[in-house]
């Protein structure tokens, strides 16, 4: 029998518009955190906002969004809408973000237009103390601190 609606399943694009913000955008965004995890809690959140302190970014120059399962982050196009130059992916893989490239964990890479980090999922940072302490070396060389 064939069912149509099951053997493929687009993912949803998201905009800038219809993104759920932890922190939304600011007039000069310079980081873009895109959080991916299921555990999406108060302690994750913690961590983030630690993170973020840590490498001297604040409120009025970082947003913070969570991408849900299934969702597409176009983040070329992203890019061109908020300016940011720098990424911090805590759980999503390249896909996720429409990337047509391999994201090395906790390595910066460099694309043409802004600078990307990506690692695991901020309850597994929280569960592996040795992970988080990548993602934070690889945080100090991309941001200098």
């Amino acid at each position: 029998m064939y069912q149509h609606d099951t053997l493929y399943h687009l993912p949803d694009y998201l905009s800038v518009e219809k993104a759920d913000w932890y922190w939304p955008p600011a007039d000069k965004t310079e980081t873009l955190v895109v959080v991916q995890d299921a555990q999406w809690q108060a302690a994750e959140q913690q961590t983030v906002e630690k993170l973020i302190q840590a490498i001297q970014q604040h409120k009025d120059n970082t947003a913070i969004v969570v991408l849900a399962s299934n969702t597409v982050l176009p983040l070329g196009q992203w890019r061109h809408t908020l300016g940011f130059h720098k990424v911090i992916a805590l759980g999503p893989d390249a896909a996720s973000m429409a990337l047509q490239v391999t994201l090395p964990d906790y390595t910066p890479l460099n694309m043409a237009s802004f600078t990307i980090v990506r690692s695991d999922a901020v309850s597994l940072l929280n569960q592996h103390p040795k992970r988080k302490a990548a993602l934070w070396a690889a945080l100090q060389h991309m941001y200098n601190v």
